[in-house]
């Protein structure tokens, strides 16, 4: 969070002082090295994967594919879309309505970011069986499971481009005649967007490989793609748990590369500018 807040200045003091650098005869080799990696770290874990899904192709379940695929995206959208909107209302009362209570609620949800997805998973099972057991094992308390891991990240993502919307167009706003509900629709929000969407997307690539508060947390038979993999691969039936590992990097992928897309889009003004 503090990186974020500092973001805007360290980027504009440091901009005017990077330029191309001309790599001469060493470009050939950071080209070879760059290569080396992509292959160690994308092509070969995908060729395997492949390979493996080949292999096994005619005894896959598919039934149970597609089910645990349906749950993982289920799963993953309504947890990012939760944890987004959440994160968007604690941003909106911590930067435009900052009180000692608002301080409390932000430094609150921070503590959980270096807390271990097992450790709050195992907490939730001690206190819903002891406190609301009918919650115990419902999709409910997994949704919660990823609120309480995840808001962190989503909040980081939200709050940067709320706090730095000038609070005078709430003024504005308010001087208009405009409501607080109708100028956080009308203002923050469209100013938020990019924001919004980082943090949805972040949190739906997060939720699709989370494994222990959904292996802990999940409804009796209800599976994931992560739990199915893990569950294969326990017995090392790599062939059997192949499919759900490329339907895993699939889904993954896409909303990274998503993200990526998104950033690079904000980012291209600035490298224009910065090497003019």
């Amino acid at each position: 969070e503090s990186k974020a807040r500092g973001q805007k200045f360290a980027a504009g003091k440091i901009a005017s002082r990077l330029g191309l650098v001309e790599l001469g005869a060493w470009k050939a080799p950071m080209v070879l090295v760059l290569l080396g990696l992509a292959t160690v770290s994308l092509l070969v874990p995908l060729g395997s994967l492949l390979t493996w899904s080949i292999e096994g192709f005619g005894s896959v379940d598919w039934a149970a594919v597609l089910g645990a695929l349906a749950n993982s995206v289920g799963l993953a959208v309504s947890g990012g879309l939760l944890t987004t909107f959440a994160a968007l209302a604690i941003a909106v009362l911590t930067i435009r309505h900052r009180q000692e209570l608002t301080n409390v609620l932000e430094r609150s949800v921070w503590l959980t970011h270096a807390t271990p997805g097992i450790v709050v998973a195992l907490a939730l099972v001690f206190f819903s069986n002891q406190v609301v057991p009918w919650v115990y094992q419902t999709t409910f308390l997994v949704l919660i499971a990823y609120l309480a891991l995840f808001l962190p990240n989503a909040l980081a993502a939200v709050s940067t481009p709320i706090r730095q919307s000038p609070k005078a167009l709430d003024e504005v706003s308010s001087s208009l005649g405009l409501s607080t509900m109708q100028t956080l629709r009308k203002v923050v929000l469209p100013i938020a967007g990019p924001g919004i969407f980082a943090a949805t997307t972040l949190v739906i690539l997060t939720v699709l490989k989370e494994l222990p508060a959904t292996l802990l947390l999940r409804p009796t038979g209800m599976e994931t793609l992560a739990t199915r993999l893990w569950t294969e691969t326990s017995v090392a039936a790599f062939s059997a748990a192949a499919p759900y590992a490329l339907l895993l990097v699939v889904l993954a992928g896409f909303p990274a590369w998503l993200l990526n897309r998104a950033i690079r889009k904000d980012l291209e003004p600035m490298e224009m500018e910065r090497y003019q």
